[in-house]
């Protein structure tokens, strides 16, 4: 609508690459290796990705404090940066009923912006509150979609960087989980996501299936690993869900559709490649 009292726009780190000037606030959630092939070096894509900050009309910039590359780069936000961590959600941010402590991150950097802005009510907790518990989670964002017996499917289809799958493999913590996890192969480095699968499987049954095409980088990548859990390399997505369940229903569990990868070549998009999973899954049972 134009007639709109606040605009909310999600620029992309290939957008930023054009922008001359900014808006007067700019959220940063993280900062995290991606879009490489594009952008052509890391140095590049971090350059490019917080130009916003900087540009000309932005006022203040509110960024994760949680997150080591923005403090390491805090000089690249701009003169006035705020800084908010998942802890300044605890107090009011479990009626969003959200799965993972990122999302009590992102909570607290959304509500940092329209305290910036001048929303009315922002400021106070029991207002907040109150309007967490009116939101509906967005579908391929860390969503249950089935169930099949003991076990249940869940979509982080837009996970398409490691940082999220790791936010999510973190939301299951203790839980027997099978992930899901490859796609378009953007050459960026999946040796965080293998550490921490081989972390989590020290606490927790853990079973890796891979999907083409950077599935047979990430395997090779997590069989490096010390301790690294069992992983298979599958033809498809279908055949990941069959053998995902036919693993989490010895004991239940959770079987994670979190690619960590974009859907270029295997799907339209991240939506075609949610109904495929929600498909398979059905078909478990």
């Amino acid at each position: 609508p134009t007639d709109a009292d606040l605009w909310v726009i999600e620029v992309s780190s290939y957008q930023a690459t054009d922008l001359a000037v900014t808006s007067p606030v700019v959220a940063v959630t993280s900062l995290h290796p991606d879009h490489l092939d594009w952008h052509g070096s890391l140095e590049r894509y971090y350059d490019d990705k917080l130009s916003m900050t900087s540009q000309p009309g932005a006022r203040v910039c509110v960024a994760s404090a949680d997150d080591e590359r923005l403090r390491a780069r805090a000089d690249q936000l701009g003169p006035n940066v705020r800084w908010v961590t998942a802890a300044d959600a605890d107090s009011w941010w479990e009626p969003l009923g959200l799965l993972g402590r990122h999302n009590a991150l992102n909570a607290a950097i959304a509500r940092a912006v329209l305290v910036e802005v001048g929303v009315p009510g922002a400021d106070d907790d029991a207002t907040v509150a109150a309007a967490c518990a009116g939101f509906e989670g967005l579908p391929s964002r860390l969503r249950r979609v089935h169930s099949a017996g003991p076990v249940e499917f869940f979509d982080d289809s837009l996970a398409t960087n490691v940082l999220p799958t790791i936010a999510a493999l973190d939301a299951f913590e203790g839980r027997p989980l099978a992930l899901l996890v490859g796609g378009h192969d953007r050459g960026i480095d999946y040796e965080p996501l293998a550490a921490r699968l081989a972390a989590r499987s020290a606490t927790a049954p853990t079973f890796v299936l891979t999907l083409p095409t950077s599935g047979d980088r990430i395997a090779e990548t997590v069989a490096a690993q010390p301790d690294a859990p069992p992983t298979v390399r599958c033809a498809d997505l279908d055949e990941a869900v069959r053998v995902a369940h036919a693993w989490a229903r010895e004991d239940g569990g959770v079987v994670l559709l979190s690619p960590a990868a974009p859907s270029f070549g295997q799907f339209a998009d991240y939506r075609d490649r949610s109904r495929a999973f929600l498909d398979a899954a059905r078909r478990c049972g």
